[in-house]
C-alpha cells in the first residue's frame, strides 16, 4: 500500500492518524491547555482555550477538541513531526514518546536542537539539571 515507507524518507513526515490522536488526546488529557499554547505556527488563543474548557466535558475530551481545533484550522493535517515538536515544547516528551515512538521522538528532537529557538536551549538546560 501507499502507507508503506522504507525508512528513508525522513523529510516527509506522515501526518498524525485519527487513531493517535485519540490516544494522545487520552495521554495528554489534563495537561491539554500547556499544550494548547505551545501550537505552532501560533498557539492557541486565550478565549477559545476558555471556551473549550467550558463546553467539553472531561479532559479527555477537551483534550481532544483542543487537538481538532488545531488541525481544522491547519487544513492539511498536522504531521507527526509537527505534533512532537509542539509536544517537547509543552514538556509532554513522555507523552510524544508513547503515541509515536521514542525513535520518533529522538529524531524531531535532534533536529529541533539546531533550528529551534534559544527558548528551546534554554528548556534543555532545565531538563538538564535533573
Amino acid at each position: 500500500g501507499v502507507g508503506q515507507s522504507a525508512g528513508c524518507d525522513e523529510e516527509v513526515s506522515p501526518p498524525v492518524s485519527p487513531d493517535q490522536m485519540r490516544l494522545l488526546s487520552t495521554v495528554i488529557a489534563a495537561k491539554w491547555k500547556q499544550v494548547a499554547y505551545r501550537l505552532k505556527p501560533k498557539p492557541m488563543e486565550h478565549r477559545v482555550v476558555q471556551e473549550i474548557a467550558r463546553h467539553s466535558g472531561n479532559v479527555e475530551e477537551q483534550a481532544m477538541e483542543m487537538l481538532d481545533t488545531w488541525r481544522n484550522k491547519h487544513g492539511l493535517g498536522v504531521s507527526v513531526e509537527l505534533m512532537c515538536e509542539v509536544l517537547i515544547n509543552a514538556h509532554c516528551r513522555a507523552e510524544a514518546e508513547e503515541v509515536f515512538g521514542l525513535n520518533t521522538v529522538e529524531k524531531v528532537h535532534s533536529r529541533m536542537s539546531d533550528s529551534d529557538s534559544e527558548e528551546f536551549d534554554e528548556l534543555l538546560y532545565n531538563l538538564a539539571v535533573e
